[in-house]
């Protein structure tokens, strides 16, 4: 099984967002979303939020329901078990690979799946606009990083 984390600060907007586009991605290319355990979590989460009337929206343009997300706070076991994890801030990825320099090989911005180095804006507490050009850019680069993740989490 192929594990893949997305990490953003709260997990409240952008990494939920990456891990429902993903598995959506998955399904669209006949991976057997069975076969991969994707998941999401923030580095400054409190644990248990539902997501705010934005980012259901957002998701529902995408026929994805993100209704039963919850955030939580990323812990060390959950990076230990992970084959890749996908960050959107160039702070998380330096923090990380501080914390835990054994699993710095596996930690990349997600913006680096299309060899490209940038981050993710935060759409928290933004008009929805903010929201769907997050999502439009996170399901982009998913969409053309594709091989590049699968690749990288059988590494």
């Amino acid at each position: 099984m192929q594990k893949v984390l997305f990490v953003c600060t709260a997990n409240r907007c952008r990494s939920p967002m990456a891990e429902r586009l993903f598995l959506n991605i998955l399904r669209s290319h006949d991976r057997h979303p069975d076969n991969w355990q994707v998941t999401s979590a923030g580095t400054w989460a409190v644990n248990g939020i539902a997501p705010d009337d934005n980012i259901i929206a957002t998701m529902d343009a995408f026929d994805i329901d993100i209704r039963d997300h919850r955030s939580q706070m990323l812990n060390a076991a959950t990076i230990q078990r992970q084959d890749l994890i996908l960050v959107m801030e160039y702070h998380h990825q330096e923090a990380l690979c501080f914390e835990f320099p054994e699993k710095c090989d596996a930690i990349f911005l997600v913006s680096q799946m299309i060899d490209k180095y940038f981050e993710i804006s935060d759409p928290f507490r933004c008009p929805i606009k903010a929201y769907q050009k997050t999502a439009q850019q996170l399901n982009m680069i998913l969409r053309q990083g594709f091989e590049k993740i699968v690749k990288l989490s059988q590494a």
